[in-house]
């Protein structure tokens, strides 16, 4: 998800809500209910960045959130160092 014009801090906020609605999901079929989980990873554009170093670096925080848990946010800040959510 690109969330232009978004800062890193409303980036956050705005995974945090979709993590909760999320968790707040009950799938039900014929089979018991399970819920949903969501990880994600967040970074900014860095202006003068080529936009595939971003894309990759968004990829790597959110395959690091994904290993290491369910329903947690990773946010890559300015200096390259990871922020754990989760």
């Amino acid at each position: 998800m690109v969330l232009a014009g978004t800062s890193q801090s409303e980036a956050h906020m705005a995974d945090e809500r979709l993590s909760e609605q999320t968790r707040d999901l009950v799938v039900s079929t014929n089979e018991p209910a399970y819920r949903i989980t969501a990880s994600m990873g967040i970074t900014e554009y860095r202006k003068d960045e080529d936009i595939h170093v971003a894309m990759e670096r968004a990829d790597r925080v959110l395959y690091d959130a994904k290993r290491t848990g369910r329903n947690k946010i990773i946010i890559a800040d300015q200096e390259g160092f990871q922020i754990s959510f989760g």
